[in-house]
C-alpha cells in the first residue's frame, strides 16, 4: 500500500475512534459544559495528524527525523506571507459578505460586541467599562494579539496538523504534479474533519451541511498551504499561516450581523469566496511573476 493511502487510513481511523470515544462519553453532557470540553477535545483531536506520523515513520522506516515532517525553521519571505496573509484573508472576507453575499456588517468590532450582548443595560454598562479601559480599540487588540497567537500557541496546535498534512503526507508525492496532493489532501483533510462537524464544530446550526462544507474549504484554502510548503520549504511555515488564521477568524464572524454559519466568517461561504480570490491571485502571480513555477511543475525538495 502506497504510503500516502497507509497514512490516510491510519490518520482517520484514529480520529474518527477518538472522537467515538469522546461522543459517547460525553452523551447527555450539559450543552454549556460540552461545549468546553469539545474546545478542549479539540485542540487534541489536532495533535492527531502528528502522532500517526509518528507511529508510521516508526513502523516503516525504524526511525523518526525532522526532515520526513518537513520541520525547518530556516525562515524566508514565504514566512512572512504564511504570518500576515490570514489579515487579507480577513477583510477580503468581510468584503464577500458585504458585496457579493450582501450581508449587514456593524460599523466597528465594538458595535458588534453590543450587538452580541443584547438589551441587557448591567452587560452593556459592564462591557463599556471593560472597554473605556482598554488602550487600544478593541479591533486592534484583537489584531495584535492574534498574531501574536499565530506565531506561538495557535503554531504550535496548528503543527500538529500540519506535520501530517504538509509534512510527512506532503512528502510522499515527491516529482508529483502540485495539483495531485493539493486535491488529494484538500479532501482528506476537510472529511477528517467530519467528527468534530457533526458534534457542533464550526457549524452548529448545520453539522450534516457543515462537513461538505468543510470539505470545501479545505479544497480551497489547500494550494495556499501546499505552496507555503514549498516555497518556506517548511511545514512549520504553514502551521504559522494556519494558526493565524484560526486567531483572526472570529473578526470575519463577529463583524457580520447575519447569523447563517454557513454563509458568514472565513469557514462560511465569504470565506470560500476569499480563499478563491487568493488562489487566483497566488497562481497569477506563479505563472508571470514568479521565476519558480510552483502551480505548473512537479514537486521538488
Amino acid at each position: 500500500m502506497k504510503k500516502s493511502n497507509q497514512f490516510a487510513l491510519f490518520v482517520c481511523a484514529l480520529s474518527f475512534v477518538a472522537a467515538g470515544i469522546f461522543y459517547l462519553s460525553t452523551r447527555g453532557m450539559d450543552a454549556t459544559k460540552f461545549q468546553t470540553i469539545r474546545a478542549l477535545f479539540s485542540s487534541f483531536y489536532m495533535f492527531l495528524p502528528l502522532i500517526s506520523s509518528l507511529v508510521l515513520m516508526k513502523i516503516n522506516d525504524k526511525k523518526i527525523t525532522s526532515k520526513a515532517l518537513a520541520a525547518s525553521f530556516k525562515i524566508n519571505w514565504a514566512w512572512v506571507f504564511a504570518w500576515l496573509s490570514p489579515i487579507v484573508l480577513v477583510f477580503a472576507t468581510l468584503l464577500s459578505s458585504k458585496y457579493i453575499l450582501g450581508m449587514d456588517l456593524y460599523d466597528n468590532m465594538n458595535a458588534a460586541l453590543f450587538g452580541m450582548v443584547g438589551d441587557n443595560p448591567q452587560a452593556m454598562a459592564q462591557l463599556q467599562a471593560q472597554m473605556n479601559a482598554m488602550p487600544l480599540p478593541y479591533f486592534w487588540i484583537t489584531l495584535i494579539s492574534g498574531l501574536f497567537a499565530g506565531l506561538t500557541i495557535n503554531a504550535v496546535l496548528a503543527f500538529g496538523e500540519e506535520a501530517g498534512w504538509r509534512g510527512y503526507l506532503f512528502n510522499q508525492f515527491k516529482s508529483q504534479a502540485f495539483w495531485k496532493p493539493t486535491l488529494y489532501i484538500g479532501v482528506l483533510w476537510g472529511f477528517w474533519h467530519a467528527p468534530l462537524i457533526l458534534m457542533g464544530h464550526n457549524y452548529p446550526q448545520h453539522p450534516l451541511a457543515g462537513v461538505f462544507m468543510m470539505m470545501l474549504f479545505c479544497l480551497m484554502l489547500s494550494p495556499i498551504c501546499n505552496y507555503i510548503r514549498i516555497k518556506a520549504k517548511s511545514s512549520i511555515a504553514v502551521a504559522v499561516f494556519h494558526g493565524t488564521f484560526n486567531a483572526l477568524a472570529g473578526i470575519s464572524t463577529m463583524m457580520v450581523m447575519n447569523s447563517n454559519d454557513l454563509l458568514r466568517g472565513l469557514p462560511g461561504l465569504s470565506g470560500i469566496i476569499a480563499l478563491l480570490l487568493l488562489n487566483v491571485l497566488l497562481f497569477l502571480y506563479d505563472n508571470y511573476i514568479s521565476k519558480d513555477k510552483i502551480f505548473t511543475s512537479k514537486i521538488e525538495f
